[in-house]
């Protein structure tokens, strides 16, 4: 019975243990046809570019979005708040509607679910829909 209680013992320390993956790094994705390029750095800094095709302007539309995040391993969530957004590659004029419309909409976004499958997947799920990130090496 000894043994026993020794190996379950050992199993819970182990357990316990595991480090849970870290979110800090260069993360690449799809959102239907736009590519995703998002940086979550040390410190809580947000670093997110948006590339693709706007076919009603005939346009590349690129959006850069910068401000922090807050990792929660334990709700497995994470909280985004914009502190710039830049957008081109849209109707002339268009440029500042649609930041004030991101920034806006982003800041009233509560956390996205965050999973990680493996410490290479990282699944952000908000109420837009979810998109997978790769990490990029």
């Amino acid at each position: 019975m000894r043994p026993f209680l020794c190996i379950l013992a050992a199993f819970f320390i182990l357990t316990a243990c595991q480090k849970t993956p870290s979110v800090e790094g260069t993360w690449t994705g799809r959102n239907g046809q736009l590519e995703v390029e998002m940086r979550l750095l040390a410190g809580g800094a947000f670093e997110m570019d948006i590339v693709g095709p706007n076919r009603e302007a005939g346009l590349m539309l690129n959006v850069m979005q910068r401000g922090t995040y807050a990792y929660s391993p334990s709700e497995k969530t994470i909280t985004v708040k914009l502190t710039e957004v830049k957008v081109s590659g849209v109707q002339k004029g268009m440029e500042k509607t649609m930041e004030d419309g991101i920034m806006k909409a982003a800041n009233q976004t509560g956390p996205s679910k965050a999973e990680m499958p493996d410490k290479d997947t990282l699944i952000l799920t908000a109420s837009q829909g979810s998109t997978t990130f790769k990490r990029k090496p």
